[in-house]
């Protein structure tokens, strides 16, 4: 197909494109790149001087690090993968040392800017 090569390079640069988006929304803190969840989910008691940072895979930090990690290897794109690592050093910071491993909260709490 003529147009399959127009097609993809659309396609790049619809990925790319929502990429960025998802790192402009970011909220920098210490060099790492958090997201804060606009609107938390209902049962969760967000003080008003706080903003919420879901941890989930789901709609959260690990699903948004996870995407950006896989957009930016496959556009082989250094900005958005330099963006996952600052995320995942995110969540590193906010792991519990257990005695059979790490495990992650599902949730943590930023002052609001």
């Amino acid at each position: 197909m003529e147009k399959e090569p127009e097609f993809l390079q659309r396609a790049y640069e619809a990925c790319r494109h929502h990429a960025l988006r998802m790192i402009a929304n970011a909220r920098e803190i210490d060099g790492m790149l958090a997201w804060v969840d606009p609107k938390p989910q209902k049962g969760f008691k967000v003080d008003a001087n706080m903003d919420l940072v879901n941890m989930a895979i789901d709609y959260g930090q690990t699903g948004v690090v996870y995407v950006l990690s896989e957009t930016g290897k496959y556009l082989k794109d250094q900005e958005i993968l330099e963006a996952a690592k600052k995320g995942a050093d995110f969540i590193v910071k906010h792991a519990v040392k257990t005695e059979r491993g790490y495990k992650f909260p599902w949730h943590v709490y930023l002052e609001k800017q």
